[in-house]
């Protein structure tokens, strides 16, 4: 049996081969794709600058770019053949969740059970429900975990600033503050669950955050944006901690991946030592239940909290990865969510 995938040959060229799928194992699963995420966090891998990889230790880390290199990590696809060790899927069943050093931009890929969550049959845009950045949602949402009437806010209204804000709707916090320089995504965080919509371009964000907490600054912050700019705004707006009180500093939670090569600001550093910031990185790999986020997040989806489906406003076929990687990187101001759809 033959799958076509799509292989990164080069920096910013992708080409397609069919190849043959080895036989499974006895704990995999062979899934045939629906659809596959686009993920921002794939674009130093897209643009030739690095790539995640296997040490001689056994542990995931940076490495130097190898061509040809498969990638995509957010499939969603349908269960052909299950190993006779599965449990908790069988053929026929849909299932989406993370791949790892594993393309899922190719029709048939092979996972193990432990990476997937079950998606009911007949629920909305089953194709779309795309469970791996739900699932980053979910972890960020339970490490926020903002205490009763504390302030949050969520720098960049990208896709997984307003999931997340959907999230953060249910939760205790008396304020949630979306800040974007995009006035549509803003309104996007609106709908969501945001009280409080910032465009730091128009509005001077430190005379509203600090009239809305009183002076204290928000007590739980996460920055979203992946870029040092973003980190900055905020160092300047988390809590302050009193050094002769008893408040500490707040929270900012770092969920983005900071691949670019940029200059650290010193406010930055002296703010976070001045304010005793808790900075706190919540990738997947910091939740303590990964399968229980997936699960979650399904009902999530399910619920209406995390509509991820209203959001992918670009599809491509697969032998149109190259411009939909064009477009994920570009500037089209209508873009939010992509996916390659099988």
């Amino acid at each position: 049996m033959k799958r076509t995938i799509a292989y990164l040959v080069a920096m910013k060229r992708f080409e397609l081969f069919d190849e043959e799928i080895r036989s499974i194992a006895d704990d995999e699963m062979l899934i045939q794709t629906i659809s596959s995420g686009l993920c921002h966090s794939d674009v130093n891998i897209y643009m030739g600058t690095t790539n995640i990889i296997y040490n001689k230790y056994g542990n995931m880390c940076r490495g130097t770019m190898e061509y040809p290199v498969e990638f995509g990590h957010e499939p969603i696809g349908v269960v052909v053949e299950a190993g006779k060790n599965i449990k908790k899927f069988k053929k026929g069943d849909y299932v989406s969740g993370p791949t790892l050093l594993q393309g899922a931009f190719a029709t048939y890929i092979i996972v193990k059970e432990i990476q997937m969550a079950k998606i009911p049959e007949g629920i909305r845009n089953l194709e779309k429900c795309l469970v791996e950045p739900m699932q980053c949602c979910v972890n960020i949402v339970r490490a926020a975990n903002p205490l009763f009437y504390d302030t949050c806010a969520v720098i960049g209204c990208g896709i997984m600033g307003l999931m997340t804000i959907g999230g953060l709707k249910n939760s205790g916090a008396r304020e949630i503050i979306a800040i974007d320089f995009d006035d549509t995504r803003l309104e996007y965080a609106k709908k969501l669950g945001a009280t409080l919509l910032i465009n730091p371009k128009k509005q001077d964000i430190d005379e509203i955050i600090y009239e809305v907490t009183k002076n204290r600054g928000v007590d739980v912050v996460i920055e979203i944006t992946g870029s040092l700019s973003g980190l900055k705004t905020a160092s300047k707006i988390v809590r302050n901690a009193e050094f002769f009180g008893a408040l500490s500093g707040g929270k900012i939670l770092i969920p983005s991946m900071y691949g670019k090569t940029e200059p650290w600001d010193a406010e930055t550093g002296y703010n976070l030592m001045i304010k005793s910031a808790q900075l706190h990185s919540v990738h997947p790999w910091y939740s303590t239940d990964l399968e229980r986020d997936r699960e979650i997040a399904v009902q999530a989806y399910i619920d209406g909290i995390m509509p991820i489906d209203e959001y992918v406003t670009h599809e491509f076929k697969l032998e149109d990865i190259n411009e939909a990687f064009e477009v994920m990187t570009g500037k089209d101001p209508t873009y939010i969510k992509g996916a390659i759809r099988f």
